[in-house]
């Protein structure tokens, strides 16, 4: 099995059909790092767990996903819950890119 299918395979759980072929090296780093960078962030936002349970429970209980304000609350207090100054940090390396849509 070759480096990328097993990413593939570990990212979707199936077996790739086909050998991926390489037409251009910095093509296969650049599509590597992307599915890497999946993977991880997928395991990372596991901590979001309690926002999904809370919205399968509103839609169980009521038949409808809880408002946008209350999930956006509860993405929040998932952060919060990891790093109780997360947001003074994620401004600070906001600032630093310059991006100011927060």
């Amino acid at each position: 099995m070759t480096y990328k299918n097993a990413l593939v395979y570990n990212l979707t759980g199936k077996m790739p059909t086909k050998p991926a072929k390489i037409i251009d090296k910095n093509i296969l780093v650049e599509e590597v790092s992307q599915i890497n960078q999946l993977v991880e962030g997928t395991k990372i936002e596991h901590e979001h767990k309690p926002t999904y349970e809370f919205i399968v429970k509103s839609l169980a209980d009521t038949g409808k996903p809880p408002s946008a304000e209350d999930f956006y609350k509860h993405i929040a207090e998932d952060h919060l819950s990891d790093d109780k100054i997360y947001y003074t940090h994620l401004i600070a390396m906001l600032k630093k890119t310059g991006e100011t849509d927060y």
